[in-house]
């Protein structure tokens, strides 16, 4: 979300007393000079942030930050549903950020999730829809009969992609995609999925599908 966008959700929450939960488990990707709404919002919003998703999936741990109002409640709450913070994972990550290693693994992989989205567009084009930073989703759009033939056509073939359903609000909103994870897997194995998705796209026969 742009900065006009995130002033808007604030505006809206606000006219409607409603509460925020900022889920930035993703924050690494996140453009510089972007505030979060946690920043715009202090009085209402609950900010959740973690390191597993952004520097090492063994870092199981991570931070929420409350509005002052409710941090007795949010106290405890927590007690009540976890016993507490590894004191392992604790250590490891103050010694990263300490030494500087968090920061250059976050730099790291924000390098290779860029490099990895000039492949996917350098393969797909326009079909994929602009992001406004980096990271190991990139968005699909088309409408719902054909972002559910392509996840169906695709899964066919071995390549899994996050179906239209598991991502849709509106059940019956006709317009949908297809949600790509370029993340997990190889290099080598991501090209193949991306010229399979290609194909597909492109109402490939099937005696090309099956060379590649």
């Amino acid at each position: 979300m742009g900065p006009a966008r995130r002033q808007d959700i604030v505006a809206v929450c606000r006219t409607h007393d409603a509460v925020i939960i900022e889920d930035d488990v993703y924050s690494l990707f996140t453009p510089a000079g972007l505030p979060a709404l946690a920043e715009l919002a202090p009085e209402r919003t609950f900010y959740i942030a973690g390191f597993s998703k952004i520097l090492s999936p063994g870092l199981r741990i991570g931070a929420l930050v409350v509005p002052p109002a409710a941090v007795q409640a949010a106290q405890g709450f927590l007690q009540a549903t976890s016993s507490m913070a590894s004191p392992l994972m604790c250590a490891i990550m103050e010694r990263w950020i300490r030494d500087g290693t968090a920061r250059a693994v976050g730099e790291a992989i924000r390098r290779e999730a860029t490099e990895r989205a000039a492949v996917v567009h350098a393969v797909l084009g326009s079909t994929i829809q602009p992001a406004s930073g980096a990271g190991f989703h990139l968005w699909l759009p088309m409408s719902l009969a054909d972002a559910a033939s392509l996840a169906q056509g695709a899964a066919a073939r071995g390549v899994m992609v996050t179906p239209p359903a598991a991502v849709m609000v509106d059940e019956n909103d006709r317009a949908a995609g297809v949600r790509l994870c370029i993340g997990a897997t190889s290099r080598e194995n991501l090209m193949r999925a991306l010229r399979i998705i290609r194909l597909l796209l492109d109402g490939g026969a099937e005696d090309r599908l099956a060379r590649i």
